[in-house]
């Protein structure tokens, strides 16, 4: 038996055994922390993201990203009836090898609006929220078509209105190629924040999601999705739940080195 070729295999079998590893600790603590809450009104969103990405070398690369977002309104299932989020955010990657990449987000601005669970919500203001980031991607290839990945994130929220908190965010993942144009990607993501007056952690968001991706020309990729997201929206143990319309655009600035 070729050496190499056995190593290979070994190498593919022991990553899945990881990966595979990694999504039961995940699922534990879902299981672990979906205990019965109370939920408010069902909410259909559109949330849009615009993407300019700049390969800088072959291991450093940084995004600026656009959002908006919309929401729909008290009884309504129009996703775009009121505005939800604008935002935009610099990220800087540096890629260490084919398996992992570091992500760090110096300047984030968010102005988000409430989220309509009552009558009067929709005349409320907006809050702006400022962002420091960081994260640390893990990625599989295990195989030409098939590509695993797990990410865990933390960030600093900084608000005007309310008190400042931590945010650490799990994801495990994975996107599967169709020809040379098109993939489909599935994620599933917690989240947890603790307040400055909270010494524990607490899940306040869980989004699962699956988009169909398309490389329209070598620089311009776009991709459509659905989301299922509960949320948690404010201190007790009220979430809200989502049925959302993902729509992404990325846009290469310079081509991969």
């Amino acid at each position: 038996m070729n050496i190499s070729t056995h190593s290979s295999s070994f190498l593919i079998r022991y990553e899945c055994r990881s990966c595979v590893f990694f999504i039961s600790i995940l699922l534990s603590v879902v299981m672990f922390s979906s205990s019965k809450h109370a939920y408010a009104q069902y909410h259909y969103c559109s949330w849009n993201r615009l993407t300019m990405h700049m390969p800088m070398s072959k291991q450093w690369s940084t995004d600026a990203e656009l959002q908006a977002r919309w929401q729909s309104g008290l009884g309504s299932k129009n996703m775009f009836d009121e505005q939800l989020l604008l935002s935009y955010r610099q990220w800087v990657h540096y890629k260490i090898n084919n398996r992992f990449r570091l992500s760090f987000s110096p300047f984030a601005y968010f102005n988000a609006y409430p989220f309509i669970t009552k009558p009067g919500d929709e005349a409320l203001t907006s809050s702006i929220e400022y962002r420091l980031a960081i994260a640390a991607e893990y990625m599989v290839q295990v195989s030409d078509k098939l590509l695993l990945n797990s990410r865990v994130g933390a960030e600093y929220r900084m608000f005007e209105k309310i008190d400042n908190n931590w945010r650490t965010r799990y994801r495990i993942g994975g996107k599967y190629g169709i020809g040379k144009k098109y993939n489909v990607t599935g994620n599933y993501e917690l989240l947890f924040t603790t307040h400055n007056r909270d010494a524990l952690s607490h899940l306040d968001n869980e989004r699962v999601w699956a988009t169909v991706g398309r490389n329209l020309t070598t620089k311009l990729k776009a991709e459509i999705g659905l989301m299922h997201l509960r949320r948690k929206i404010n201190n007790n143990q009220i979430f809200v739940r989502e049925a959302d319309i993902l729509f992404n655009i990325t846009y290469s600035l310079a081509n991969e080195n």
